[in-house]
């Protein structure tokens, strides 16, 4: 299978809202003719299916491709020229072709970044020109602080990474980097009385989604998803109801269809009253981006049944992150189907399988496609997340979009 894919990581400020988002391109170490085509064939089939815009949202396209790429591969069309930040490797300082591109599309906007700043004669030579420069966050605290200290010299944006913890992230602050890009934002710590917020334009949504002649549960689940405070609450609250019966919720239609409109709205109007949510934007892109990535997957593995269930497995991922709290104490306060725990807490079955080709797109990692009867190659699944981002963006920016995205 062709192993061409994008990942894609948010790169966050000290005060965790997003600056960019990065998509870096992924092929062979040793990469043939073939792959060079193949890779702007995914290039291009991206830009026509999806659009690299829609994918990033609201956002600067952080753009990462090989070197050999930067000289001829189509480039995403922007909005504005400011909207797109290029990438370039330390490797392409003598390149002549890849100057003389890089100089004509920084005159017509296009911001640069460096992306491994080390301090080496080479980085210095190609600071300059550069708004952005990635560091290593494992560099011992002088020589970082050093590298920070050089790059701003230059009126440029300091990148850490990878930063995957709170107290790494903490530090670097400390040693004047401004931006971030890692998984820390999904660890954050919690206070004692911490209760995650409500995304009150979501909840308004909902609200006049129910108020709506001929409505059906299954908008307002999407809607409902968008509120993570509130699904939680909601599938909770079926505890005594399901273990009297023996039941397992494996969607929130279902959740729903047991609860009705009238308990619904009692848990609105509890969770009305909690602050807007404040956790960062990509938790909410995050959690979105996985439930239909895992719906969609559902159908590629022609199982379109638990297309539902997938969604609810990819969506409640998430609640570490969104609450702060242990998944597995929360997930013991659920009556979720097995599928969706397991999958949750082990990476068992084909939901946790799909699940981990989620993470392997948001960490770089070549997925494991090895269910013998998935079709698709690495680069198609890959397009597949592509377009769940894309839409994850969409819903976050406009909930009521998640209405119109099932009806259509």
């Amino acid at each position: 299978m062709t192993e061409i894919f994008f990942d894609r990581q948010a790169i966050l400020d000290g005060a965790l809202k997003t600056q960019a988002v990065r998509l870096a391109l992924h092929w062979p170490d040793e990469p043939s003719e073939a792959d060079c085509d193949a890779a702007i064939h995914q290039i291009e089939t991206i830009e026509k299916n999806t659009g690299f815009a829609r994918i990033v949202g609201e956002q600067p396209l952080w753009l990462a491709l090989p070197h050999a790429l930067l000289a001829k591969a189509p480039l995403p069309e922007m909005p504005s020229p400011e909207r797109l930040i290029l990438e370039l490797p330390l490797s392409m300082v003598k390149d002549v072709a890849v100057l003389k591109r890089l100089k004509t599309l920084r005159a017509q906007g296009t911001r640069l970044a460096l992306s491994d700043y080390d301090g080496s004669e080479v980085a210095d030579k190609l600071l300059p020109i550069v708004h952005w420069a990635r560091i290593d966050a494992d560099t011992p605290a002088e020589a970082l602080k050093n590298r920070v200290a050089r790059i701003h010299q230059n009126d440029a944006v300091a990148v850490a990474c990878p930063v995957d913890g709170y107290t790494q992230f903490e530090t670097l602050t400390d040693l004047g980097v401004e931006a971030f890009q890692g998984n820390f934002w999904q660890h954050l710590p919690a206070g004692p009385d911490y209760e995650p917020g409500v995304h009150h334009q979501a909840l308004a949504a909902l609200k006049a989604e129910m108020q709506r002649p001929g409505t059906s549960f299954e908008p307002l689940g999407v809607l409902l998803s968008q509120v993570p405070s509130l699904a939680f609450k909601l599938v909770h609250s079926l505890n005594d109801l399901a273990q009297a019966h023996h039941l397992k919720l494996d969607d929130l239609h279902q959740a729903l269809h047991y609860t009705g409109m009238g308990h619904l709205e009692t848990l609105i109007d509890e969770v009305e009253q909690l602050p807007e949510d404040q956790t960062p934007a990509e938790l909410t892109i995050t959690a979105l981006t996985r439930a239909r990535f895992c719906e969609q997957a559902a159908f590629v593995m022609h199982m379109p049944d638990q297309k539902d269930e997938f969604f609810l497995g990819g969506l409640f991922s998430m609640l570490e992150a969104f609450f702060r709290q242990p998944e597995s104490g929360l997930l013991e306060q659920m009556v979720l189907s097995d599928a969706i725990t397991q999958a949750i807490l082990e990476g068992e079955g084909l939901m946790g399988q799909v699940l981990g080709w989620c993470f392997s797109f948001e960490q770089g990692r070549v997925p494991d496609v090895s269910v013998t009867f998935f079709e698709n190659d690495i680069a198609s699944l890959n397009r597949i997340y592509l377009a769940a981002c894309a839409w994850a963006h969409k819903i976050e920016q406009d909930p009521a979009q998640g209405v119109i995205s099932v009806e259509t």
